[in-house]
């Protein structure tokens, strides 16, 4: 398993997956090896990436939280892999994803529905599918929730 998120930074529910992941994994006979890689900027982890590569006899691999880069570097290979999350767009590797557009869209209309009318979200400064895919659902749903006081912002943070 690839992330680019340390055990320490991930968040309880990233965590809690994985070790059902491992857990299924273990009852069938296969082990899960989680290995952090940096991918800061769009372009990094190549080098590192092919260290990391080399020396295993993975059956498969799992990318969690994985840059565009990282996620078309398995595309290409031919490696099995599988994204543990949102796809980026264009990338053709089968993802387990939860959909990220219609929790976001639930909840703003549990959030409306309950009187709230300023709203804000805060979204990490990243370069993973899941966020961009968040940002863009929020951008989709804010003209159904125009009315007369009604505000929604967003704001990156971090890294």
């Amino acid at each position: 398993m690839i992330s680019s998120v340390p055990t320490a930074e991930q968040s309880w529910s990233s965590i809690l997956l994985r070790d059902e992941l491992r857990a299924q994994l273990h009852r069938a006979g296969l082990e899960l090896q989680p290995h952090v890689l940096a991918q800061r900027s769009p372009r990094s982890g190549g080098g590192a990436l092919r260290r990391l590569l080399a020396p295993t006899g993975a059956a498969a691999w799992v990318l969690a939280s994985c840059s565009e880069a990282v996620q078309r570097h398995f595309e290409g290979s031919g490696r099995p892999a599988l994204i543990l999350g949102s796809a980026h767009p264009g990338v053709r590797l089968p993802a387990f994803r939860i959909d990220l557009g219609a929790a976001l869209r639930h909840a703003l209309g549990t959030l409306h529905r309950h009187g709230h009318r300023q709203l804000a979200l805060l979204l990490p400064r990243t370069p993973f599918a899941g966020t961009r895919e968040v940002a863009a659902s929020l951008a989709g749903a804010t003209p159904r929730l125009r009315e007369p006081g009604m505000a929604v912002a967003v704001r990156e943070h971090g890294r």
